[in-house]
């Protein structure tokens, strides 16, 4: 079956031939997430628009490949579905994280997140953010038993921060 209104590169129908290439080698490069459905199965029908917009709504961060667990039982018993819709996610070559049952979109929206990796982050904010620590460094004072406590300055009268109605004196 043919799913005329999205990108081939985004949701594509896959079968057992295909589903080494398709799914495990292509989770090499982006999250592949698979739903086992049946054209038969209402939740089925229910999920499938849904995951079909969240991937979409993703811009080609990780893609979709859909099984019909009807016409691929040997797929589907590889993978040990046993109800429907039965999502699986693919990272490198790898199954990370699945769910069974039509799940409401602000849960297939937590689903894809977790599954897509985080963005690289520049020298920039990676530089900011080594600065941002440094600060939070200076700011720390021993405790009692040596350890570094962290103080973050929430009023500052000029001679250290005030923490709870304490004040630690100098920086």
């Amino acid at each position: 079956m043919e799913l005329p209104h999205y990108p081939r590169s985004m949701v594509k129908d896959v079968d057992e031939a295909g589903f080494q290439q398709e799914v495990i080698e292509r989770s090499k490069e982006v999250p592949v997430v698979v739903d086992f459905w049946a054209e038969w199965c209402g939740p089925c029908r229910t999920l499938g628009p849904a995951i079909e917009q969240a991937v979409k709504d993703r811009e080609g961060k990780v893609e979709l490949a859909k099984v019909d667990v009807d016409s691929n039982q040997q797929l589907a018993a590889a993978f040990r579905v046993q109800g429907i819709p039965a999502v699986k996610a693919f990272v490198n070559g790898e199954m990370v994280d699945e769910f069974t049952g039509a799940l409401p979109p602000a849960q297939i929206d937590e689903f894809l997140d977790r599954v897509i990796p985080a963005p690289e982050k520049s020298e920039e904010e990676l530089a900011e953010e080594r600065a941002a620590v440094g600060v939070l460094l200076r700011r720390g004072r021993p405790d009692e038993r040596g350890q570094l406590v962290l103080i973050p300055c929430g009023v500052d009268d000029g001679g250290g921060c005030v923490v709870e109605g304490r004040k630690d004196v100098g920086e």
